[in-house]
């Protein structure tokens, strides 16, 4: 009995022994985590994940530029020159030598009417001539026997006076004789209907053996190596470029395709339909690819030159139309600088500053008014073109790239 409690109490001992061997275990564990934690290094990215709050941003440079004020619109291309061609004569057309798209020379034959017609009249009028020459000829004899007979007294003066008119009456038979042939080979010579001009046949109204008349336009020919391009001007645009004397062109549908126009006339009345005035620039279209007729094109028209001025992206500008303002880089920190928009070319912005910014001192801006002077020495600064929509002035960044 006294050995079964002995070993009793042992088995008990040992078992007390190793839950404390256990409970030791894990505390040290527990402390070991803690120290661990405690005494992390702060070099540790992942601290420095949890604790970091600088704004990441994309910046760019300030720079003074020189820049051309443009005035940007639409225009659509004609031809330089354009004819409806109708034939001079009235007959029926024989052949048509050209079709759409053909180009042709000046005074090349484009079309040919039935000529038989008229080279009978041709010669109808030929033998007109004739018998009126053989008339005069006979007046001419006669007056000068009666003039013969006058001087001798042997007729009146009132047969010489018929004799002088009968050979003016040829000599009137005559003219008009001459006139109607140069008609009919006037008229012969028409039946070839001739360009002119050098250009391109852009429309064909009839087909062999239609009958044509001088009321009745049988071909269209323009003149495509020069074109013209038609802008129409707001009121203030107008006023902008009336001195303007060059224009830049370019088509969306002919990537590359860049052309420089000279303005040519600028209408002082405005057009009752559209309230805008007409402007035409003359484009030599000579390469290739060309301008097409009725085509729609970009146009620039520069009006001013602005010499070395202060500008920025378009991107880095924030609430541009009411108070417009961008952000610089400075010291690792967001310095909000208001601005005044001055000019816009492309996606450059023109700026001065507006007010006094934050930091009055190092930018010394007017706090009235637009300061392109104090903006000049913005210039060389980083400004936040990405990433600034969310900063309030002072906020740290940390620059991600720089364009």
């Amino acid at each position: 009995m006294s050995d079964q409690k002995i070993n009793a109490r042992s088995e008990t001992g040992k078992l007390q022994l190793s839950v404390g061997r256990v409970v030791l275990t894990m505390t040290a564990i527990l402390l070991a985590v803690i120290a661990s934690t405690v005494f992390r290094r702060p070099s540790d990215p992942v601290v420095e994940r949890e604790i970091s709050t600088d704004t990441r941003v994309v910046v760019t440079t300030v720079r003074a530029e020189s820049l051309d004020l443009v005035v940007r619109t639409v225009g659509k291309v004609l031809p330089w020159q354009e004819v409806s061609l109708a034939a001079e004569v009235s007959g029926r057309v024989r052949e048509v030598l050209v079709d759409l798209g053909d180009h042709v020379a000046e005074n090349e034959i484009v079309l040919r009417i039935d000529a038989a017609p008229y080279e009978d009249a041709l010669a109808e009028r030929e033998a007109n001539l004739l018998r009126a020459q053989a008339r005069m000829e006979e007046s001419e004899a006669a007056l000068a026997r009666v003039d013969s007979l006058r001087g001798r007294g042997a007729i009146s003066e009132r047969e010489y006076e018929a004799a002088l008119a009968q050979n003016r009456a040829g000599e009137a038979d005559v003219r008009a004789a001459e006139a109607a042939l140069a008609r009919a080979r006037r008229q012969l010579s028409d039946c070839g209907l001739a360009a002119p001009f050098p250009g391109t046949v852009v429309d064909r109204h009839v087909d062999p053996g239609a009958l044509v008349g001088p009321e009745r336009p049988v071909l269209t020919i323009a003149d495509l190596e020069t074109v013209a391009v038609e802008v129409g001007l707001t009121e203030q645009e107008l006023l902008q470029v009336r001195g303007a004397r060059v224009a830049h062109i370019e088509s969306s549908s002919l990537p590359g395709k860049l052309a420089e126009g000279t303005v040519e006339g600028v209408a002082d009345r405005s057009d009752p339909r559209t309230g805008t005035y007409r402007m035409r620039i003359r484009v030599d279209n000579r390469g290739e690819p060309g301008f097409l007729g009725g085509m729609v094109v970009q146009v620039g028209i520069p009006w001013e030159r602005l010499e070395s001025v202060t500008t920025v992206p378009e991107a880095a500008i924030l609430d541009f139309e009411e108070s417009p303002r961008i952000f610089l880089v400075e010291d690792g920190r967001a310095l909000e600088v208001p601005i005044a928009i001055l000019a816009q070319v492309g996606e450059r912005v023109v700026i001065g500053l507006r007010g006094s910014s934050p930091e009055g001192d190092r930018l010394d801006g007017d706090a009235a008014h637009s300061d392109q002077a104090g903006a000049a020495r913005l210039v060389g600064s980083q400004v936040i073109v990405i990433g600034q929509s969310s900063l309030r002035d002072g906020d740290p960044v940390q620059v991600a790239e720089s364009r």
